[in-house]
């Protein structure tokens, strides 16, 4: 158990309590966070446990993602960036910062289907040839993937969730 996870539910169950379950080792940490969800009512705090849960793998899951994808769309592209790291953004699927050429991915792609997270990075490559989606931008994400649009639209249709946003590292 992570010791985050773990300072959580020290605040979440009382003391004695969730010390003796740790400690004993015969409740699985998951089985003390549904103890601790299940104590609690506030939407909040069960958001955060379940949040906390889906970050820790969504985040491996996508980060393996982008370590295979990204290669292939740089090479495809003549492309590269320095960096790039994931984290929850409540108002946008990717970021690019063109300047250090650093990629931002979104931890939610990890819900959406492989070519959401091809259009993306894609997209954001994109942005180190031109900041703004202007005529340049628009040839090239049609001379690399015709279906761009389509993409965009599942994308722009679906829904970002709300959860406090944290940077995570690759």
């Amino acid at each position: 158990m992570s010791p985050i996870c773990f300072r959580l539910l020290m605040q979440l169950l009382p003391a004695a309590m969730s010390r003796a379950l740790f400690s004993a080792g015969s409740i699985s940490p998951a089985r003390i966070a549904m103890i601790a969800i299940t104590m609690r009512s506030s939407i909040r705090v069960k958001t955060f446990v379940f949040t906390l849960e889906v970050r820790t793998s969504e985040q491996g899951t996508l980060k393996e993602e982008i370590e295979k994808r990204l290669p292939k769309w740089e090479a495809q592209t003549g492309l590269k960036c320095d960096s790039w790291q994931t984290k929850y953004m409540v108002t946008k699927w990717g970021a690019c910062s063109t300047d250090k050429k650093k990629l931002w991915f979104n931890l939610q792609l990890a819900q959406k289907p492989y070519a959401c997270l091809d259009y993306i990075i894609l997209h954001e490559l994109t942005h180190l040839i031109t900041r703004k989606h202007d005529a340049t931008f628009i040839a090239h994400m049609d001379r690399n993937m015709p279906n761009w649009r389509e993409i965009r639209k599942e994308l722009n249709d679906s829904r970002l969730d709300y959860y406090e946003a944290q940077d995570e590292s690759p």
